[in-house]
């Protein structure tokens, strides 16, 4: 199973991830997503030595193996439909893919804020919030 972590004050964030949930495999997608904000997400991300209060990446957790801003992004493509694998495929050998990751994290306030997003809640099974909830996937964190 996958675990996605994503800034969970960024409205481009949220809106990246409801894009994505939009496009997972239902019914064989092994990703999920947690938010920076939650109890999960804010212990997920000091084991791993990241500064909850000052995200700037996404952080894409799978089998003791952390990956970070594009690759991210690529991994978690590989779990959608249509050509969004092989669109993940193309991120991974972009040269200048985490140059133009980081212009746009920077930025992503200004793209869009938080209160212009929604959350789509029918994709609630894809997000975890609880310490619990991520123990049951992954009882060695």
């Amino acid at each position: 199973m996958k675990l996605l972590v994503y800034d969970g004050d960024c409205g481009l964030c949220h809106w990246a991830v409801g894009f994505l949930i939009k496009r997972l495999k239902k019914e064989s997608a092994q990703l999920r997503f947690i938010s920076s904000t939650s109890e999960a997400g804010d212990y997920l991300l000091q084991k791993f030595n990241f500064d909850p209060k000052n995200l700037d990446s996404l952080v894409l957790y799978e089998n003791k193996q952390v990956l970070l801003r594009s690759l991210a992004v690529a991994e978690a493509l590989h779990e959608c439909t249509y050509l969004w694998p092989i669109i993940g495929k193309v991120v991974r050998v972009f040269p200048a893919r985490d140059w133009f990751y980081n212009k746009v994290a920077q930025n992503r306030q200004k793209f869009m804020s938080k209160d212009k997003c929604v959350f789509d809640v029918d994709f609630g099974r894809f997000s975890l919030s609880e310490i619990e909830q991520l123990k049951k996937i992954y009882p060695d964190l």
